[in-house]
């Protein structure tokens, strides 16, 4: 475990303690990318919703998640997921964050789906 977030309470881990996050019963998976970068290569069973997207689209999308169950969320390089991951605690969720994003995940060889 890299960091947690004391004001968030969210935790940020490495690849591989991601990786073995994703295992838990109930996990939901969400990708914090543009639908284009989210296209080209994304983890097996996320969701894809833009935490960029315009006129607060990204808070109306969370309200679909089961804020019973864990949320593990990551984007390109992990800028986006701690915002996302921010978002996502204060709603309620608890969470976890791909610290270096999919750059650290495709460098550690991790699985990908297009």
């Amino acid at each position: 475990m890299y960091t947690n977030n004391q004001t968030t309470n969210y935790t940020s881990l490495s690849a591989d303690e991601f990786e073995q996050a994703l295992s838990q019963p109930n996990m939901q998976i969400v990708d914090v990318r543009t639908p284009d970068e989210y296209f080209y290569g994304h983890i097996a069973d996320s969701i894809n919703m833009n935490v960029t997207a315009p006129n607060g689209s990204f808070e109306l999308e969370i309200q679909t998640l089961n804020k019973q169950h864990p949320v593990a969320v990551y984007c390109q390089g992990g800028v986006r997921s701690k915002i996302a991951a921010h978002t996502l605690v204060v709603q309620g969720f608890s969470v976890v964050e791909l610290d270096g994003g999919m750059y650290d995940w495709l460098a550690s060889e991790k699985p990908v789906e297009e």
